[in-house]
């Protein structure tokens, strides 16, 4: 199992990880909890919890694939290899792979960086990954997200039924923002983006009427809703 680098500071945790285990899951949900603990909304944790833990997925499948394709020398516009080496990635998403693939993404610096920040009426937390998004990637988040947040959770049953989307981040992208529509949470606040080359996926969760949203940063490629 990975040993999670944690650091604080200033009310913002960072917990950064190669591969996604048992140790890793924790330490972000125990590090979550610590920012609801004695918080009028408590009950949010749980679900603010499960679409954090499907974002952290989401950035370490996307690092698995690109080291694997740096390591093939297989570019994204030689779209026969590229298609095939896709399927083969999907065989090292599994446990027994970890400690293999750990050694190629230290090699490479690819590793999950999770950000919580407790703003005492609100918490921010983002995952950032160091591959910036392919434009098959870029252009699947955007049809996704514009759907998800024009579509009611009655509407979710189709996303099950496209297979390619169940194959990637898509179908996790719509569960969260119907998640947090659920906890009444507006989904605007969930966004993706580049900044400075990395894949940042963050989430603002206001627990009062005082908490003001995060206006997009310099160098951000947002790609939530356009």
């Amino acid at each position: 199992m990975e040993k999670p680098r944690i650091s604080s500071g200033s009310g913002k945790t960072s917990i950064s990880f190669y591969t996604l285990d048992n140790r890793v899951e924790e330490s972000v949900r125990q590090e979550i909890g610590r920012c609801f603990d004695g918080k009028s909304r408590e009950d949010l944790q749980d679900v603010i919890y499960t679409c954090v833990k499907e974002l952290m997925v989401n950035a370490s499948k996307s690092n698995i694939k690109k080291t694997f394709f740096i390591e093939a020398k297989i570019s994204e516009e030689d779209r026969e290899l590229y298609e095939i080496a896709k399927t083969r990635v999907k065989r090292l998403m599994r446990e027994e792979y970890f400690a293999y693939i750990r050694i190629k993404l230290m090699k490479h610096d690819s590793d999950v960086k999770v950000d919580i920040e407790d703003r005492g009426n609100g918490i921010v937390i983002s995952v950032t990954n160091p591959s910036p998004l392919w434009a098959d990637e870029e252009a699947k988040i955007r049809s996704t997200l514009r759907s998800a947040m024009s579509e009611d959770a009655s509407e979710l049953a189709f996303y099950y039924e496209d297979d390619d989307a169940a194959e990637g981040a898509s179908l996790g992208l719509v569960l969260i923002v119907q998640l947090l529509r659920q906890l009444n949470v507006d989904p605007s606040l969930f966004r993706i983006g580049v900044i400075e080359g990395n894949t940042v996926a963050r989430m603002e969760i206001p627990l009062d009427n005082g908490y003001r949203r995060t206006r997009g940063g310099k160098g951000k490629k947002d790609t939530s809703a356009a």
